[in-house]
């Protein structure tokens, strides 16, 4: 789950207008946190802050673009707890190791 808010934050980041803070400021800082916890790099904190981050994105954007990123990156940190907390002990049982069948296909 964790893989596909970071996805789907990705997708915002290239769509957005960029014309409203929370979504083009607050996506990215949203992007970089996640991508610490990715890593196996973040700690608490970067958590407390990212649940900050989408909870301030989520009504304040512009767009349901904008406020769906906020509601995910919310739903994904109440829904997926156990998630968060695995890749900051630095393994995740919930990845899938890429098919390399599939990545020679699409390249």
């Amino acid at each position: 789950m964790v893989e596909m808010v970071k996805y789907f934050l990705d997708f915002v980041q290239k769509e957005s207008c960029g014309a409203c803070v929370p979504c083009r400021v607050g996506t990215k800082r949203g992007q970089e946190l996640l991508e610490r916890v990715l890593k196996g790099e973040a700690t608490g904190e970067d958590i407390a802050l990212l649940s900050e981050v989408a909870k301030a994105v989520a009504p304040a954007a512009r767009c349901d673009l904008g406020r769906m990123a906020g509601k995910a990156l919310v739903y994904a940190l109440e829904c997926c707890q156990n998630e968060f907390a695995a890749h900051l002990a630095g393994s995740c049982s919930g990845t899938v190791a890429p098919n390399l069948g599939w990545q020679a296909i699409v390249g």
